[in-house]
């Protein structure tokens, strides 16, 4: 799966998780530039991308995702 396959499932979690379906996910985006990306934010999306790419994200690695693009990495690492 590519990146941008990757990005347009993030980019409807994120509408869910929003209730916003107009929200436009740039894969630029950091944690920090999205005041509802807190901790429970945090946690349930990467929830929701380890169900929806079928993916094992290890705590670490949650830890470590401060980005879209970091999130992709990690999804990426999980289909190989």
């Amino acid at each position: 799966m590519d990146r941008d396959k990757i990005l347009e499932a993030l980019q409807e979690i994120f509408r869910d998780m929003l209730d916003d379906d107009d929200f436009i996910l740039d894969p630029d985006l950091k944690r920090a530039d999205l005041p509802e990306w807190d901790s429970l934010f945090h946690i349930t999306l990467t929830a929701s991308a380890a169900d929806e790419f079928g993916v094992k994200i290890s705590s670490n690695d949650i830890v470590n995702i401060k980005s879209i693009d970091a999130l992709i990495d990690v999804i990426e690492k999980g289909l190989k």
